[in-house]
Order: structure tokens, then sequence, then C-alpha cells
């Protein structure tokens, strides 16, 4: 779990250091990374779905009789009950699924970003000769 964590918190960091899009060279390594962080994150959520899955079920199996009649024909009860049960858990669970939205957004921004400033350079080059 705290791999999870920790992956998550790296990435986090590591997002906020983009280059400037003048900078060809550390843009094409900055887009490598991301793809490597990308790649290393299937790995990651497949972990992350197997704990919380493996949670999800222990939480079930050991729910009284009482409360498991109150939430057993509703999976969003049943989810709301597992959060609450494991809210740390929850967390991590959560902050992995952001990273996965948070790398898929900052790729096609920086994708568009580069791509805008590279058709710039090209106006400009042939407006100059």
């Amino acid at each position: 779990m705290m791999e999870i964590k920790s992956f998550c918190d790296e990435v986090n960091a590591w997002i906020t250091t983009a280059p400037s899009a003048e900078d060809l060279d550390s843009c094409d390594e900055y887009l490598r990374q991301l793809s490597a962080y990308y790649s290393r994150y299937t790995v990651i959520s497949g972990m992350n779905e197997s704990i919380y899955s493996q949670l999800l079920m222990m939480c079930i199996r050991d729910m009284p009789d009482e409360e498991y009649k109150r939430v057993k024909h509703s999976s969003t009860l049943t989810d709301f009950y597992i959060k609450g049960k494991y809210p740390k858990a929850t967390a991590i669970f959560e902050q992995c699924r952001s990273v996965k939205h948070l790398l898929v957004i900052t790729s096609d921004n920086y994708r568009t970003l580069l791509s805008s400033f590279r058709q710039e350079r090209i106006l400009v080059g042939h407006m100059t000769t």
C-alpha cells in the first residue's frame, strides 16, 4: 500500500517540473519520462485494484448480519461502507485513480502545447526567410 502512495506522491511532485516549451530537448525528455510514469502506473493501478478488492471482500465477510442486510442490495451503500471502514486505504485508492487522470491530462496538454509551439516556430521561420 505504501508503494502505491509513494508512487502517487512522486508523480504529483514530478508533474510540476515541466520545462518551458521553448526548450524542445527538455520537452522530449519530459514526455519520455511521462510515458515511463504512465507505463509504471499500469502496474501500480493493478496492485491498487487488487488490494482494494481484497479489502472489500474482507470487509463484507466480517460485516455483522444487521449491517449486511442494510447494504447488500446497493453497491453504492456497500462502497460507502467500505470507504468508511478503511478511510486511509480509500484515500490511497482514490489518489491512484487521480494520478491516472493527471497523467492523461498532462500528456494531452503538453503535446498540444508543443505542437502549437512548433507550428509557431515554423510560421515565424517562413516569415523571416
